[in-house]
């Protein structure tokens, strides 16, 4: 089954896709389309509804850091999709991911690939908690080459807020 939004982008059951989380306008969790939904009232433009298994990092290898905060999302690494689904509008999604599927098809790696744009928050550590973000400065980079040691180009340096905003949490 597909889903197409105005601007002719499809989605598709089985699909891996980046979205947002709601807090900012940075997309912060992958999904697998389990299933697309439509609605129609008469006389009235079809309503679009995926239903999104989030996918949760599986287990760090012995020599990675976790966070602290079991509630940071990650980035990349490999992922499961959760059973549990999620019911979002296309709006909420920002780009396709192209994981690397396991042989069993039950796992996804996600790692950034040559020409992507990727956020890099600063100042993070392990014990950085997922509220820390919301006022976190954070580097917009592009992915120049994707070999055991990254390069990356500064496209743009952010702060998540206004410095007024900021200015209201002191």
């Amino acid at each position: 089954m597909h889903g197409e939004l105005k601007e002719g982008i499809k989605r598709t059951v089985g699909q891996i896709w980046s979205f947002y989380s709601g807090n900012d306008e940075l997309p912060l969790y992958y999904g697998r389309i389990q299933k697309i939904t439509y609605t129609q009232a008469l006389e009235q433009d079809p309503v679009i509804k995926l239903h999104v298994g989030r996918l949760k990092a599986t287990r760090c290898p012995k020599d990675v850091i976790e966070w602290v905060d079991k509630q940071m999302p990650v980035g990349c690494g490999t992922f499961y999709a959760r059973k549990v689904l999620e019911i979002i509008s296309p709006s909420e999604v920002s780009h396709q991911i192209i994981p690397r599927t396991s042989m069993d098809g039950t796992e996804y790696t996600i790692l950034p690939k040559i020409g992507e744009v990727w956020v890099i928050y600063r100042y993070w550590s392990s014990h950085t908690d997922v509220e820390d973000l919301e006022f976190g400065l954070y580097d917009m980079v592009e992915i120049l080459d994707d070999a055991l040691d990254y390069k990356v180009q500064l496209l743009k340096y952010e702060s998540v807020h206004d410095v007024d905003d900021f200015e209201l949490y002191l």
